[in-house]
């Protein structure tokens, strides 16, 4: 059998997406949660807050990932993104654009 376009089911729940979104966009918007909850988590415990640069770099370049964080904004999901100073971590620029702003750049931490 053959596996089901889940499109039209969002289409029919009153959730607009661009056309050219598929399967793959949902796994993406898992990538973004993931990486933006678990930065989430370990300052919460006090843990280790550097995210993987490679994966840090991959969505800042990903144009895919940058439009899911804009259909997401519009939506509410994510606060605008603040200033930031130029030089900022692509850590600090990647957390900025999912609505966290560093309140200690050497720590890696954010206001949430």
């Amino acid at each position: 059998m053959e596996p089901r376009d889940p499109l039209p089911r969002v289409e029919r729940a009153g959730i607009s997406q661009p056309r050219h979104w598929r399967e793959s966009s949902l796994c993406d918007a898992r990538i973004i949660d993931y990486t933006a909850h678990s930065w989430d988590l370990a300052r919460a415990i006090g843990g280790d807050e550097r995210l993987d640069e490679e994966l840090i770099a991959y969505l800042l370049t990903s144009t895919l990932l940058l439009e899911l964080l804009e259909w997401g904004r519009v939506r509410g999901y994510y606060a605008q993104p603040a200033q930031i100073t130029s030089d900022a971590s692509a850590q600090a620029r990647w957390l900025n654009l999912t609505g966290r702003v560093m309140d200690d750049p050497d720590k890696g931490r954010c206001e949430t």
